[in-house]
């Protein structure tokens, strides 16, 4: 979590991630959900969660 909120400190008010029981997991920027393990029912590959939460970002600096 420290390296996302190091890469990311100037445009990110809050980062949140949920935890649930059995291993869920819900992750949130700015209160936008950006990754739900109940809804998609497997773990992200780390690549992939990145590449969604850069594109999250960017998308709130334009």
């Amino acid at each position: 979590m420290d390296e996302i909120v190091s890469k990311f400190r100037f445009n990110v008010k809050s980062f949140m991630l949920i935890p649930s029981s059995g291993g869920a997991f819900e992750l949130k920027i700015n209160d936008a959900l950006i990754y739900s393990k109940l809804a998609q029912g497997m773990f992200p590959e780390e690549d992939k969660l990145w590449e969604v939460m850069e594109a999250e970002i960017r998308s709130l600096t334009e």
